[in-house]
């Protein structure tokens, strides 16, 4: 078992790999990634301690539903926490998004 202070020293390492690798996984994860389609994500508050959490959104528009499985990151668990989705048509221009929200904890 780790210790609290390996994951202190270590939360912004591993906090800046898991999302990269969670974009990687996202991005693969779109069926078809037209120019219209784009993704973004954000993590709030940017740093935070082990015993606490932090709120990761992620928007993807383009697209009408999205659901991806979230890839296993040591030393971080993933729990959604919501899912919002969005559609407008404005003089006849269709746009849609996506939003979903994970808790991200410390093992």
């Amino acid at each position: 078992m780790k210790s609290k202070k390996y994951f202190h020293e270590h939360r912004l390492f591993i906090k800046g790999v898991s999302l990269v690798c969670f974009m990687l996984f996202v991005f693969t994860a779109v069926p078809s990634l037209q120019a219209a389609v784009e993704v973004s994500a954000d993590i709030t508050p940017r740093s935070f301690p082990i015993d606490r959490a932090a709120a990761f959104n992620i928007t993807v528009t383009g697209v009408r539903s999205f659901q991806p499985d979230m890839p296993d990151v040591e030393g971080l668990q993933f729990h959604q926490r919501g899912k919002s989705s969005q559609v407008e048509i404005i003089n006849g221009a269709y746009s849609s998004s996506v939003i979903l929200t994970y808790l991200v904890q410390a093992e």
